[in-house]
């Protein structure tokens, strides 16, 4: 009995305590627009409730002289809510605001949240101006440098520049594609979680890469892998040029660097390739430095380098009368863009003609082909996939 009575006042206890914590994501939000709709649809903001002890209702309020609700929302058994806030003139305005929840007599702390008018077409153009001025100053030190030292910079250049740019657009797939696959669900369009136009549109390879990166990335900042659902684009988005808040929200450059990474590579695997023809100052000057190669390669973060490197080294191991490996490459390269596997044709019909073909020749197709269309296969729907 006694036991009892502890319980029930301990229980009473914990249920007069409360204690509310409020933040939210992005912060500051960067909006694309010069005014805030009045009404209707907008970009909206995303606030995280933690409760305990509170009653069943809450409430989301904004400070404007004194304090007026926003929108209500049910506490659950979880302790936690996830509260999506179209941002509109009705509560926000640009600069400072000032928000809270509260719950009976129980309220949270007050956030300031910072609204400000997001630049996004002077930030690229301010960007591609950097880029091209760097680059005619790196072409003026080619010259004073030795060919070593030159390529050392350009390396040190494009290594420097992926972890903090990105083609948001392409960027939005590399890592989005990885996630689908850590949650279990089809990159590639068989899905209810996503429209059919965010499906990954690429050959299927890539997105192996983007769930290792994405799960070591994971793992070292501690991020959660975000539901599919969140994902979808822009519907999820705060802000256009604050993306990444809505599913990357720890260090960022980690994981684009990781998710450039076999682009970098690649870039340099095709410099390899032509200075052992051209000569080290004139590969890394007309390719290194070559500016469309660094927006593509290090900046936008864009599988043309990839297809491009197993494009080149096919052509070169056919040069050299390899041409098991020259069918190899090229079915390597078709995996992440689909032309490479345009080389395979014309490869055939020259050994055809020269009456030199043999099924050797072509044997390395069959386990990249395999590889990718187990991928395909493991979703359950092979030809929706590839079409």
């Amino acid at each position: 009995m006694l036991q009892f009575l502890v319980f029930v006042l301990l229980s009473l206890h914990a249920s007069s305590v409360c204690h509310i914590s409020l933040s939210a994501e992005p912060q500051p939000l960067l909006y694309p627009l010069k005014e805030l709709p009045t009404a209707g649809a907008s970009f909206s903001e995303t606030f995280f409730v933690n409760y305990t002890g509170v009653n069943r209702s809450l409430t989301l309020q904004y400070f404007s002289g004194s304090w007026y609700n926003i929108t209500s929302f049910g506490a659950n058994y979880l302790g936690f809510s996830e509260i999506k806030v179209p941002v509109t003139a009705y509560w926000a305005h640009f600069g400072k605001n000032e928000l809270r929840v509260v719950s009976g007599s129980c309220e949270s702390n007050t956030l300031e949240l910072d609204i400000v008018q997001a630049n996004g077409v002077g930030q690229d153009a301010l960007l591609y101006f950097v880029v091209l001025s760097s680059v005619f100053l790196i072409l003026a030190l080619s010259k004073l440098l030795p060919s070593r030292a030159f390529v050392a910079l350009m390396f040190v250049t494009y290594f420097a520049l992926s972890p903090f740019t990105g083609q948001r657009y392409d960027m939005f797939f590399l890592i989005s594609s990885g996630v689908h696959i850590l949650e279990g669900v089809s990159p590639f369009g068989n899905s209810e979680l996503y429209p059919f136009s965010l499906k990954w549109a690429y050959p299927p390879l890539y997105p192996l890469w983007s769930a290792l990166s994405f799960a070591f990335y994971s793992f070292v900042t501690k991020a959660s892998v975000p539901q599919p659902q969140s994902l979808v684009y822009p519907g999820y988005l705060t802000s256009t040029y604050s993306v990444w808040r809505a599913f990357a929200p720890h260090s960022l450059p980690l994981l684009a660097f990781l998710l450039k990474l076999p682009m970098l590579l690649s870039v340099f695997v095709t410099y390899f390739v032509l200075s052992k023809k051209v000569g080290q100052r004139l590969a890394a000057t007309y390719w290194l430095a070559n500016p469309l190669v660094i927006l593509v390669g290090s900046i936008w973060g864009q599988l043309d380098p990839l297809s491009t490197a197993f494009a080149l080294l096919s052509f070169v191991e056919y040069e050299r009368g390899r041409a098991g490996r020259a069918h190899l490459y090229a079915a390597l390269g078709a995996s992440f863009k689909i032309w490479p596997a345009l080389l395979i044709p014309f490869y055939m019909l020259d050994t055809l003609r020269k009456k030199s073909f043999s099924f050797k020749q072509v044997l390395p197709l069959f386990p990249v082909v395999a590889l990718n269309l187990l991928v395909y296969a493991f979703y359950g729907s092979l030809l929706f996939s590839l079409f």
